[in-house]
C-alpha cells in the first residue's frame, strides 16, 4: 500500500510564487467565461517560461491543418510589481488528443539577464504544417545562423569526481566554428542559489538549427506569471471585437508533480501519467537526461536546492510512480474536476494544505495571494504601451516566418555537419522600457567584465577518443550544512596539455598562467598514415559572459583531463571545456527553501 504522506510531504514545497488566497473553495461548476473560452489544467508550457534544453531536440510533430491566424490577445490588469517583467505573446499549439489547436496564453516574464526573446510560429512543409520554436537570444543579436544538423554527442559522463556535493554536472555540447563543428566536453558548476543555469542547446527550424548558448535564468517562481492554455471556439474568435484576457494562472507548486519533456524540445504539465503517454514520448522531468548524463536543467537546480532534505527526491519519484501505476489518483483534467476535488479535500478535515497544492493546477488570478506575489494595476497609459509591445513582438513573429519560408524556397535544410550554414538578419523586439508608474526596483547588471570569459575553442587535427573512464554516478544529494564556496579564480584559461599513455589519478594541476596557449602536437591516430602536425589556432572566443557577482562565489570547477588514448579514425575535432560565468547580481537575495507542508 502507498504511503500517502510521503507524496504530501514531497511537494509541500515553498516553491511557489503563489498560492491560493484563503477561503471556501467553489462548490459551483466552472464559470462561463467570455468567448466560449474552455480553460485547461494540462497542457504545453509557454516555451518563454521554461524549455528542456535539449542538445539536440527532433523535429516538431507535423499536423494535417493549418493553424488560424492569431487571436488578439491582451494582458489582464494585474502584473507583477518587478519592472523587468514584460508580456509574451500567446500562439496556437497543436493537441494530438482533441486533433485541433489550442492556443498557449500569453504571460507575464521577467527576461533572463542580457536576453532577447525571439518569438516562434508555424511553418508550411509538404506533409502539413510544423513549429518552428522561438528561444532567448544574445541581447542585441541581430544575426542568426540556421546550422546543419550536430553530429551525434560524444559525451561519456563526467571523467573527474564532483568538485564539492553540490555541483551540478553540464554535459558536452557540439559548437559551430567557422566551418565545422568543435566538441565542447561536458564540465562541472557550482550550485547557485537563485540562479539556474540554462545549459547550451539547439533548437530545430524547417530550415536549420539555431544554437543557443548557456545563460542564468531565474527559479520558476520569480520568472513571472504563467497563464493556462485554453480551447476557443472559432465563432468567437473569429468576431472582428474579439479580445482575448487570460485569466487563470498556472500554480508553480503544482508543476512539480506533473510536469513532463518531450522530444520536440517543450515541457507538458498536467495528468500525462501511463504508459499511453510514455509510448508518446513523455518523460518526466526528474528522468529526463541531457545526452544521457546530464539532468534537465531545472531538476538539477531543484535537486541541489533541496539537497539537505534527503526525502525530497525519494518522495517526488514516489509521487510520479504511484500516479503512473494507478497507486495515487492523476491530477485533475478539468477545471470543473479541479473544483470538485478541492472541495472534498476541504470538507475532510484531516486533509492539509499540501493536498490541496498537489491538486491544484490552475488558479484564478483574482484569488493570487498577495502576500506571495507583489501585484499592480495596469493604468489606462501603460495598457495602452503594452499594445504596442504586443504589435511589435507579433511583427517580428511574422517576419522571421517570411525569412524561413523565402529560405524554404531557395532549398533544403543544410542536412550535413559540413554543409554550409545559412546567416540571415532578425528585427527582435528589443527590451522594453520602464512602464511609466511602476514602483519596483529594476535590477540592472553590472557593467560586463572579461575576467571571466570561458577558454577559446581550439581547433585540432586529431579528435579526442571515446573516454573510457568508467562514468560517475549522479551528483550525491548535499550532505547537511552547505560549505560555501571559494572566492573565484580572476582567470579561466585552457587545461594543461596532456601526458601521453598516462591516465590522471588525481585532479589536474592548476592552470598555466593566462599568457599564450601553447598546445602539444596532436597524437598520430593508428589506422590510416595521419595528416601531418598542425599548429593549434585559436578560434574566435566567444561573447563576454554575464559580469560576476557583487559577493564573488563562484566555484571554479577544475575542467576534464585529456582522454589518454589514441584518436580513432575518422578524425574529428575538439575543444577545451566551458565554464559557465557567474550569474548577475540580482536585487535581493532568494528566500530560503521553506519546510515541507504537512
Amino acid at each position: 500500500m502507498i504511503n500517502l504522506k510521503i507524496y504530501s510531504l514531497a511537494l509541500g514545497l515553498s516553491f511557489g510564487m503563489f498560492a491560493l488566497a484563503a477561503g471556501p473553495a467553489r462548490t459551483a461548476d466552472a464559470p462561463v467565461l467570455p468567448g466560449g473560452e474552455e480553460v485547461l489544467t494540462r497542457g504545453p508550457v509557454h516555451e518563454a517560461y521554461a524549455d528542456p534544453a535539449s542538445i539536440r531536440p527532433q523535429p516538431s510533430f507535423v499536423v494535417p491543418k493549418q493553424p488560424p491566424a492569431p487571436i488578439a490577445e491582451e494582458p489582464p490588469d494585474q502584473k507583477p510589481e518587478d519592472v523587468n517583467v514584460i508580456w509574451i505573446n500567446g500562439y496556437w499549439s497543436w493537441d494530438e488528443e482533441r486533433k485541433d489547436f489550442i492556443w498557449t496564453s500569453g504571460f507575464w516574464r521577467a527576461p533572463p539577464p542580457d536576453r532577447q526573446w525571439v518569438p516562434g510560429g508555424w511553418a508550411k512543409v509538404n506533409d502539413g504544417w510544423q513549429w518552428s520554436p522561438g528561444y532567448w537570444a544574445s541581447a542585441n543579436q541581430s544575426e542568426f545562423q540556421y546550422l546543419p544538423p550536430p553530429p551525434d554527442e560524444l559525451d561519456a559522463g563526467p571523467s573527474v569526481p564532483a568538485p564539492s556535493d553540490d555541483s551540478i554536472y553540464v554535459s558536452g555540447v557540439w559548437v559551430y566554428r567557422d566551418t565545422r563543428y568543435l566538441w565542447r566536453p561536458g564540465h562541472w558548476i557550482g550550485y547557485r542559489p537563485g540562479w539556474v543555469w540554462h545549459p547550451a542547446t539547439y533548437r530545430w527550424t524547417p530550415v536549420g538549427y539555431v544554437f543557443v548558448d548557456g545563460y542564468w535564468d531565474y527559479p520558476l517562481a520569480e520568472r513571472g506569471l504563467l497563464f493556462a492554455p485554453v480551447c476557443l471556439q472559432p465563432r468567437y474568435y473569429l468576431e472582428a471585437d474579439f479580445v482575448y484576457v487570460p485569466r487563470y494562472v498556472v500554480c508553480t507548486d503544482f508543476l512539480f508533480g506533473a510536469l513532463f519533456t518531450r522530444p520536440d524540445g517543450c515541457y507538458y504539465f498536467g495528468d500525462y501519467f501511463g504508459d499511453r503517454y510514455a509510448r508518446r514520448g513523455f518523460t518526466p522531468w526528474i528522468d529526463a537526461r541531457r545526452g544521457g548524463y546530464g539532468y534537465d536543467p531545472l531538476f538539477a537546480y531543484y535537486r541541489q536546492h533541496n539537497g539537505s532534505d534527503r526525502g525530497w527526491e525519494r518522495g517526488l519519484r514516489d509521487l510520479y510512480v504511484g500516479r503512473s501505476n494507478g497507486d495515487i489518483a492523476a491530477p485533475p483534467q478539468t477545471l470543473v474536476q479541479q473544483t470538485r476535488v478541492i472541495q472534498n479535500i476541504t470538507n475532510n478535515t484531516s486533509s492539509s494544505t499540501t493536498n490541496v497544492r498537489n491538486v491544484t493546477a490552475i488558479a484564478p488570478l483574482t484569488q493570487v495571494d498577495r502576500k506571495m506575489v507583489k501585484l499592480q494595476t495596469v493604468t489606462g497609459g501603460q495598457r495602452a504601451e503594452l499594445k504596442k509591445q504586443v504589435q511589435v513582438t507579433r511583427d517580428a513573429a511574422a517576419q522571421r516566418q517570411k525569412t524561413e519560408a523565402r529560405l524554404q524556397s531557395q532549398g533544403p535544410a543544410p542536412a550535413k555537419p559540413t554543409d554550409k550554414p545559412v546567416v540571415v538578419k532578425l528585427d527582435v523586439p528589443k527590451a522594453p522600457a520602464v512602464l511609466k508608474g511602476t514602483t519596483a526596483q529594476r535590477i540592472t547588471p553590472t557593467p560586463k567584465k572579461d575576467v571571466s570569459a570561458p577558454p577559446p575553442i581550439l581547433k585540432k587535427d586529431v579528435p579526442p577518443p571515446p573516454k573510457k573512464d568508467v562514468a560517475m554516478p549522479p551528483p550525491p544529494i548535499l550532505k547537511k550544512g552547505v560549505a560555501l564556496p571559494p572566492p573565484p579564480r580572476k582567470d579561466v584559461v585552457p587545461p594543461p596539455p596532456p601526458k601521453k599513455d598516462v591516465a590522471p589519478a588525481a585532479p589536474p594541476p592548476a592552470p598555466p598562467p593566462p599568457k599564450k596557449v601553447v598546445s602539444a602536437p596532436p597524437p598520430q591516430a593508428a589506422p590510416p598514415p595521419p595528416p601531418a602536425p598542425k599548429k593549434v589556432v585559436s578560434a574566435p572566443p566567444p561573447a563576454p559572459p554575464p559580469p560576476p557577482p557583487p559577493a564573488p562565489k563562484k566555484v571554479v570547477s577544475p575542467p576534464p583531463p585529456p582522454p589518454p588514448h589514441p584518436a580513432p579514425s575518422p578524425p574529428r575535432v575538439s575543444a577545451p571545456p566551458h565554464s559557465a560565468p557567474p550569474p548577475p547580481p540580482k536585487a535581493a537575495p532568494p528566500k530560503a527553501p521553506g519546510k515541507p507542508g504537512k
